[in-house]
């Protein structure tokens, strides 16, 4: 019996050419899709500012965006797929990344923000944060590791400025420090040396001597006006000043100063407005920058000084710590000279740091210009590379108002000291410079009543008839109490007494402790005793008119 095989079910050609048409469209939807996450990854990848790339597991590229290939100098991330670190980055760096990568790949544990040092084959360097982590395939093994680095070069630069000026800021509390220690001592040495001078039976040979010990404190004393400079606590006469006119009035003088084998050339811009400063000071900035370029060219070379004007704006302002954006004048100072090494240049401004030979100078005429700069609210700047010369740029901001009137400091004359026979109220905690007023001030006629400290000038005035107090001279930064307390407590238990402040600190010490200047009596140290006389008649006098 022959047996038929079963019916088979009719094929439905139709029905299987739609599914295969409604799975090919599918298809290339679901390609279409991919390929455009695909394009937005991509774009978004490279339109990062950071540094993003991956590597396999043998740590050869296979994926760079645009800011991470043109940290490496190049144009296209094909350039970079397929590469290894030591094929782009020095020997050195190169092996600290393979390492960091072989850590990722036996560990599976990331890096996370490490601070590092990027330098290409032919890139400058860059600091960057580096964040780098395991990349894993489907069935959970590292299949590469994944990179993020951000470039922090700007910030590490704000930083290095920050960190330099706060430390020039604390070596200028220390030189102010010190600047006003020698000023008690200054005082002294001036003071009795003057009383010397002006004692008629000292003999020749003596006086001679006690003129070299006056002119030798003199020295010391202008000494001391260069660490106050550089500690911005100078006192300063500020007037509404041309740059230009300071630069022509310098032009002979300056060519005199760095002699005939520097040739030098003066270049002053249109436009500039006046600048709120002291005049002398900045003839003293811009000498001293001179010498100091001249010293670069002992052999010979040009010098050329050039004045202009603009805006910095708030992004210049960040870069340069310490000064406000807005407009200012400049000048700059640049030489052919020898240049400066980076290590030097870190330390330029220091005081006493110099790299002259020894007994060629104190080391303080840059750091004077700095602090000068520094006070008038200015900024200076210092490109340089050894062999290539060196270009200080100073920037001074632009007068917005007339400055303070001053009262003229006076100058006691040549003529006979002046007399009294007030009382005066001396307190002064450095006792070489209290033996000193005392014994002047007995002297021209005074009765002295002294005290230590601003404690002990208390305990003296509740001991005596505060009436007779006519004149507090009184230093201003003591132990305990200072002059401004001292001076307040007495305006309660005498209003009539006159006060004059002293002290080896400036006017903006002054503000410091509450005296604000041009309202109050002050005689900064040192002093000479044809000073302090004048002045004590000065406020005596003027009191009582």
């Amino acid at each position: 019996m022959v047996v038929s095989p079963p019916e088979m079910e009719s094929f439905d050609l139709a029905g299987y050419k739609e599914k295969v048409e409604t799975l090919t469209r599918e298809l290339a939807a679901t390609s279409e899709a991919l390929a455009s996450e695909r394009n937005m990854l991509r774009a978004l990848l490279d339109n990062l500012p950071d540094f993003i790339f991956i590597k396999d597991t043998a740590s050869r590229y296979i994926l760079s965006n645009a800011a991470h290939t043109r940290s490496l100098g190049l144009t296209s991330a094909r350039e970079i797929e397929g590469k290894t670190v030591f094929d782009l980055f020095a020997r050195h760096v190169a092996e600290r990344f393979a390492a960091d990568d072989a850590h990722v790949f036996a560990t599976g544990e990331s890096i996370i923000n490490r601070e590092e040092i990027r330098c290409g084959t032919t890139q400058k360097q860059r600091w960057v944060l580096t964040t780098k982590f395991p990349l894993r395939g489907l069935r959970g093994e590292i299949a590469g590791v994944m990179g993020i680095s951000r470039d922090i070069s700007e910030y590490k630069h704000l930083e290095e400025e920050l960190r330099q000026s706060q430390k020039m800021e604390a070596i200028g509390r220390l030189a102010g420090g010190i600047a006003h220690d020698f000023n008690n001592i200054l005082t002294s040495i001036i003071g009795f040396g003057e009383l010397l001078l002006n004692n008629s039976s000292l003999d020749p040979v003596a006086h001679k001597d006690a003129e070299e010990i006056y002119a030798a404190a003199v020295r010391a004393s202008a000494l001391t006006q260069q660490l106050l400079a550089f500690s911005r606590k100078q006192n300063i006469e500020p007037v509404m000043t041309d740059l230009n006119d300071v630069v022509r009035r310098l032009d002979v003088m300056l060519h005199r100063l760095v002699g005939e084998n520097i040739a030098i050339t003066t270049l002053t811009g249109s436009g500039l407005k006046p600048i709120v400063i002291d005049a002398g000071q900045i003839e003293q900035v811009i000498t001293n920058v001179v010498v100091n370029a001249s010293d670069a060219m002992p052999e010979g070379g040009s010098l050329v000084l050039e004045t202009g004007c603009g805006v910095l704006d708030e992004a210049e302002a960040q870069r340069r710590a310490g000064i406000a954006p807005g407009p200012y004048v400049w000048l700059s100072i640049k030489d052919d000279g020898a240049g400066i090494p980076d290590d030097v240049k870190a330390r330029i401004f220091e005081p006493f740091f110099t790299t002259k030979a020894s007994g060629k100078g104190p080391g303080l005429g840059l750091s004077a210009a700095y602090g000068i700069v520094k006070q008038s609210g200015g900024y200076i700047d210092i490109e340089s590379k050894p062999g290539h010369g060196t270009t200080v740029t100073i920037y001074l901001p632009v007068g917005r108002k007339e400055p303070p009137a001053r009262h003229p400091r006076p100058t006691g004359g040549d003529g006979p000291l002046p007399l009294g026979n007030e009382t005066v109220l001396l307190v002064e905690d450095d006792p070489s410079v209290r033996k000193l007023t005392s014994s002047l001030l007995v002297k021209l006629g005074y009765t002295v009543l002294e005290a230590g400290d601003g404690a002990k000038a208390m305990e003296v005035i509740r001991e005596c008839d505060t009436q007779k107090i006519d004149l507090l001279l009184t230093d201003v930064i003591m132990p305990q109490i200072g002059g401004k307390r001292l001076a307040d407590n007495l305006e309660v238990l005498s209003p009539g007494t006159r006060v004059l402040f002293t002290s080896g600190h400036n006017e903006e010490e002054m503000r410091l402790q509450g005296l604000a200047a041009g309202e109050i009596a002050f005689l900064p140290k040192p002093f000479s005793p044809a000073l302090l006389a004048g002045k004590i008649r000065e406020v005596l006098d003027r009191e009582k008119s």
